[in-house]
C-alpha cells in the first residue's frame, strides 16, 4: 500500500539531500522514493521517537513533499504537522469548556 501519490506534475523528481531529523542525521532524503520510504518508515516506527521528534519529522516532511509535488496522504505525518482537517466547530466548545473549568477552579481556590 502506498501512503504517497505523485501529482500529475512529474517535472521535479529529485531535490536537494536534507535529513528529516537533522539533528540526529537521520532519514536523509534526495528524491520521491526515499520521500515514500520515509513515510513508510515513519508510519511503523514514529512510536518510538520522542514526539519532539516526530513533528520535526513531520514538518520536514510536508516541506520536502511540497518540494517534490508529493500528496501528504499519511494521517500519522498529518497529524503530527498539525495539518489535519477539524472541526472548528468542535475545537471551539473544548476550549470554551476548559476555560470554563479553569475559572471555576480559579474561584475555588481564591474562595478557600
Amino acid at each position: 500500500m502506498t501512503l504517497l501519490t505523485k501529482e500529475a506534475d512529474t517535472s521535479t523528481t529529485d531535490i536537494p539531500a536534507r535529513y528529516l531529523l537533522p539533528e540526529h542525521h537521520l532519514c536523509k532524503v534526495a528524491s520521491y522514493d526515499e520521500l515514500v520510504s520515509a513515510e513508510v518508515l515513519f508510519d511503523m516506527e514514529h512510536k518510538n521517537l520522542p514526539v519532539s521528534d516526530r513533528v520535526l519529522f513531520s514538518q520536514n516532511f510536508i516541506k520536502a513533499a511540497k518540494e517534490l509535488k508529493a500528496q501528504i496522504t499519511s494521517s500519522n505525518i498529518a497529524k503530527y504537522a498539525c495539518v489535519m482537517d477539524t472541526d472548528l466547530s468542535l475545537t471551539a466548545a473544548a476550549l470554551e469548556a476548559r476555560a470554563a473549568l479553569a475559572y471555576q477552579e480559579g474561584s475555588l481556590l481564591t474562595n478557600s
